[in-house]
């Protein structure tokens, strides 16, 4: 085998181990999602969207706990957190329970952050806020509200930004820092592309405006808001403008519409909206304080019946502060306004430590699942640096033994050749010898034979053995075996010999590789066979032009020779050459073939088995 090829084939070797080493690492180490899987995620959400538009959401509440515990599970953080959302809207808005809806829209905020999903990250978040903030955690939901900001990278969608912007004046009314509120009530009005929204915005502006003390700028936005068409198409939304519009125009100039303020009541009560009762109430009971107390008593009295059944203590406490203003000296008034204060002031306290204590727990929960996931990471990556380093070694191994064996061949090669050049120079020693020592012998011995003819037969005979004695003596000396180490340059030699300005001898295909496996007794018969091919082109073809093809195909030695001399007329020719030929390749197991016409060349095949 030839040595640059085997390298070749060492080095092609390696790499395919390698890749194969590569590939079974990917296999064993890849984290494919089954297709079961995703399967039973989407059949899990529709089922749970379909119930909820059935509005049976005691069952759609049933497939989002699935959801929920399944996405869990299997780790996938987008699922989580869209059925964490889906059960914090059931807590909140089916069940009015703020504590677990504010759980899950926590969850939802967080399954989404390592979904990278900034959008709904911020979109939870203002969930959480706005529980915080109906809870009188104002502090807390502006905290909230301002990490809700930091997730809105997509600035197309302005209505979340726009309904943060607004929960921040909101809180910051409550908080009484009224200038934060105005600002960021005019940001959300900037911000959203809603005209319903820009209405209830507006609403909210101008409220922090009376809060201010800046009724005049207050009416004009509460004036422009009652003429939209808007404002009125939603009653519980046209009786709140109209409520606020106649307690600006009280506040600034004392001239009010009575009858307004009972229209906003009458629609209150017709819609259910609580909280608007509330509003409408303290208002008329603060309207009437002065000028008619016992309505103001009827009204107060009925605020406090409406706090206890909608379990607004914050409203109590403000009518209590009216019922103190108009019975100075009852003790019971104002140890239930003292107790009701300390009980509000220590729901605040638990309800902020409660509402901070589940986010807590939920970054310490996504904390301690990320540093899980980050040794799972790392020993994972352990386990592939251990296979790359075993795949480093067997491929280093690999190439060390291939570059042992590609040495072997070289150097066996290289010594291949050095023995060839002692071979030649052996030969020229041979040849210089047979020159000198023998060649001027031979040539004394014809110039007696043929010139004189009177010198006794033993003197010949002792010139003779002379001659023998001396080629004996240059066999022993040179007894090596060349027809074993450069068969083929010795045949290509022995064919350009009968090459001369008559003839061209051109050899095709001859090379050593075709000889390696071919016996000696063999090659010495092929050998003598063109030897005397060639000798009868020389007497008798009188060929200008001779080709030479040698080949081995499948297990044997191809040899075709083709002149362009006169040929031979083989009925008439002497065949006892040819016979020769033809048995000296018979008794190698070869076939021999002559195919000639007078004036047509001669064209000779010769195959034998390797």
């Amino acid at each position: 085998m030839d040595s640059a090829i085997f390298t070749r084939f060492c080095v092609i070797l390696i790499v395919f181990f390698s890749m194969l080493l590569s590939c079974n690492s990917d296999k064993k180490t890849s984290n494919i999602v089954p297709i079961q899987k995703t399967d039973s995620l989407q059949y899990l959400i529709k089922k749970s969207d379909t119930f909820y538009d059935e509005e049976a959401y005691d069952s759609a509440y049933f497939y989002d706990k699935k959801l929920y515990e399944y996405a869990q599970l299997i780790k996938n953080d987008s699922s989580q957190g869209r059925a964490a959302f889906n059960l914090g809207d059931y807590f909140g808005e089916i069940k009015k329970n703020p504590d677990s809806a504010f759980y899950y829209y926590n969850v939802a905020a967080n399954s989404y952050k390592q979904a990278e999903d900034s959008t709904n990250v911020a979109s939870n978040l203002l969930n959480c806020a706005i529980i915080q903030k109906d809870r009188n955690d104002h502090f807390g939901a502006k905290e909230t509200l301002t990490e809700a900001l930091k997730y809105l990278k997509n600035k197309e969608d302005t209505r979340t930004e726009a309904s943060i912007y607004d929960q921040l004046g909101t809180n910051n009314q409550r908080l009484e820092n009224f200038e934060d509120a105005i600002k960021y009530h005019k940001k959300a009005i900037e911000t959203t592309n809603s005209p319903n929204d820009v209405i209830g915005y507006n609403n909210n502006l101008a409220l922090a405006l009376i809060e201010n003390q800046d009724f005049k700028q207050s009416l004009k936005i509460l004036n422009e808001l009652i003429k939209d068409s808007l404002s009125t198409r939603k009653l519980t939304r046209y009786a709140r403008i109209l409520h606020n519009l106649e307690y600006a125009r009280w506040k600034y100039n004392k001239e009010e519409n009575i009858e307004n303020f009972y229209k906003a009541l009458k629609i209150r009560k017709e819609q259910e909206d609580s909280r608007g009762l509330l509003s409408s109430h303290t208002n008329l009971a603060e309207y009437y304080l002065e000028t008619q107390p016992e309505v103001a008593k009827r009204h107060i009295d009925t605020l406090i019946k409406l706090s206890k059944k909608t379990k607004s203590p914050q409203a109590e406490r403000d009518a209590l502060i009216l019922l103190m203003s108009l019975d100075t000296l009852n003790t019971k008034i104002r140890d239930r306004y003292i107790l009701l204060t300390d009980s509000l002031n220590k729901i605040s306290l638990k309800v902020k430590t409660q509402f901070a204590k589940l986010k807590y727990d939920g970054r310490l929960n996504r904390e301690r699942i990320e540093k899980l996931e980050l040794e799972t990471v790392k020993n994972n990556a352990q386990i592939k640096e251990q296979k790359l380093q075993k795949a480093i070694f067997i491929s280093i191994s690999i190439f060390i033994l291939a570059f042992s064996i590609a040495m072997y061949f070289f150097i066996r090669e290289r010594n291949r050749k050095e023995q060839i050049q002692t071979i030649y120079s052996t030969e020229r020693r041979l040849s210089k010898k047979i020159h000198d020592e023998l060649a001027n012998e031979v040539y004394g011995v014809m110039n007696t034979v043929q010139y004189n003819k009177e010198d006794k037969k033993e003197k010949l005979l002792d010139k003779l053995e002379l001659i023998y004695n001396k080629t004996r003596d240059i066999s022993r000396t040179y007894n090596q075996d060349v027809l074993e180490v450069n068969f083929a340059q010795q045949l290509k030699d022995v064919l350009t010999e009968y090459h001369s300005n008559n003839t061209s001898i051109i050899v095709k295909g001859l090379h050593e590789n075709l000889f390696t496996t071919f016996p000696k007794h063999k090659k010495e018969t092929l050998l003598l066979v063109l030897q005397e091919i060639m000798v009868n082109m020389i007497k008798h073809s009188k060929a200008s032009l001779v080709v030479l093809t040698f080949a081995k195909v499948s297990k044997e030695i191809l040899v075709t020779y083709k002149d362009n001399g006169v040929g031979v007329n083989l009925l008439k020719k002497d065949r006892n050459g040819l016979y020769n030929m033809e048995t000296r390749i018979k008794d190698i197991k070869g076939k021999f073939t002559f195919v000639s016409q007078q004036g047509n060349g001669v064209k000779i095949t010769i195959s034998i088995p390797l």
